[in-house]
């Protein structure tokens, strides 16, 4: 639901959920962002009977096997990893590793245990390792593309999301947010692009409309009415218009993208 009001809200141009190919078991959705970027993402909503993520539990979910394929496949890209679960010193790991301008800057800045024990453990996970300057440059690379997120599962989490849905969209803001919650797995929207005007569409057809006029299709055909209404009723002095030079600039204006209002002083 948090990908779809990115989508609508134009910050990514299309979200790809549960595709299909050889890196399908690597990520649950992806997102192309407006410049063509792809960053995918990964989701637990549970840790065993932890309630934390040590590196070698990430490793039994084979994250840094799929992450680092993901990543050096298609040096663009980023990968996310969200969980409800904080992450000891891994995500601000790579926080870190997007902040320094080299990798040796990235040792220099690992000041405590818990970031020191967490970058080993990327080495071994990573198989790659600070003693070959190359393999140190690919994981400050690697590390510097990943983020590690956490996503409280709770009601104020529900409460809040419900809030900015209702900030998006017309009608029940809960039942709005169901409706994207389960969009994807209700119409089966497998491996194909969702974009901004196929969730507006699906909404539109339900009667909730964007309080983004700019998306309401209501709109245009409203002004259409109202045009006809007054070309009706519009009676011309001995049938025709006078000639205003502020007629002029304002028609220039609205070709050259600019808004204009007119009022009565």
């Amino acid at each position: 639901a948090h990908l779809l009001l990115k989508l609508v809200s134009e910050e990514m141009s299309a979200v790809v959920v549960e595709p299909a190919g050889e890196n399908a078991n690597a990520y649950e959705y992806y997102t192309i962002s407006p410049d063509n970027k792809k960053t995918y993402y990964q989701c637990k909503g549970s840790n065993g009977a932890l309630d934390y993520w040590r590196p070698s539990d990430l490793k039994g979910y084979n994250v840094f096997t799929r992450s680092k394929k993901l990543l050096l496949e298609d040096p663009s890209c980023k990968y996310k990893f969200v969980s409800p679960f904080y992450y000891d010193e891994l995500d601000e790991l790579c926080n870190r590793a997007r902040t320094c301008d080299s990798p040796q800057e990235l040792l220099d800045l690992l000041s405590n245990e818990k970031l020191k024990n967490a970058f080993s453990a990327c080495e071994r996970y990573y198989n790659l390792h600070r003693d070959n300057p190359k393999e140190l440059q690919q994981l400050k690379n690697i590390l510097s593309r990943c983020e590690f997120l956490v996503l409280p599962d709770n009601s104020d989490s529900v409460e809040n999301l419900t809030r900015l849905v209702g900030f998006y969209f017309t009608g029940s803001a809960d039942e709005t947010r169901v409706f994207l919650e389960n969009y994807a797995n209700d119409i089966k929207a497998y491996g194909v692009k969702i974009t901004a005007n196929t969730i507006l569409s699906a909404f539109e057809a339900e009667g909730i409309y964007s309080r983004n006029i700019r998306f309401d299709s209501r709109i245009a055909p409203e002004i259409e009415r109202i045009n006809k209404s007054f070309d009706a009723a519009y009676t011309a002095i001995n049938g025709s218009i006078f000639h205003r030079d502020c007629t002029e600039e304002i028609l220039q204006s609205i070709e050259s993208g600019k808004s204009v209002i007119v009022h009565g002083k």
